[in-house]
């Protein structure tokens, strides 16, 4: 993880799509595949949160210091959800099984902290992963197409058939 801890002093943001303006206290910046990332804590919001830097209009440095959390352990967080960007104290015991056709990518790749490789009967593998939050696991899984099947939990095999669904039939 490409994080770097900031200056410690408060920012306010003004974001791109919608014209609001946020005071955070900046924590760490970080590179990932999906994108550069602002994690700091949100006074609009009251909690620690995630800001992607291409949605920041602009950014002014206040005179107002802060005392920042613990990194460590926020970085920890962060390396335990699926790309790397969702903050979350929910755990969800994912488990997808994938056909035969793509198991050796599955198995050749390193995919999260917390994943478990269990071979299926006809060949296929079973990729199981504890992850805080769905959001960035579900497109992932679409991206497999009929070649990954989410076995649990039921609020991802329920929103992936459903996507599955609505995309269809936009193919008459």
């Amino acid at each position: 993880m490409g994080d770097e801890p900031l200056d410690h002093h408060r920012v306010p943001l003004r974001s791109r799509q919608r014209p609001r303006r946020y005071e955070v206290d900046p924590y760490i910046l970080d590179h990932t595949e999906s994108g550069t990332y602002l994690i700091g804590y949100s006074h609009a919001h009251g909690e620690v949160r995630v800001f992607k830097v291409d949605r920041i209009r602009a950014v002014e440095q206040t005179a107002r210091e802060f005392e920042p959390v613990d990194l460590d352990r926020l970085a920890e967080t962060l390396r335990n959800s699926w790309g790397g960007v969702v903050i979350g104290e929910s755990r969800y015991d994912v488990v997808i099984d994938f056909s035969p056709s793509v198991a050796d990518r599955i198995r050749e790749s390193y995919w999260h902290v917390s994943q478990e490789l269990e071979m299926l009967p006809e060949g296929g593998v079973r990729l199981k992963v504890s992850l805080p939050s769905l959001l960035e696991i579900t497109p992932w899984v679409l991206s497999w197409g009929p070649e990954a099947v989410v076995v649990a939990p039921d609020e991802l095999r329920e929103r992936v058939a459903s996507l599955v669904k609505a995309a269809a039939q936009r193919y008459p």
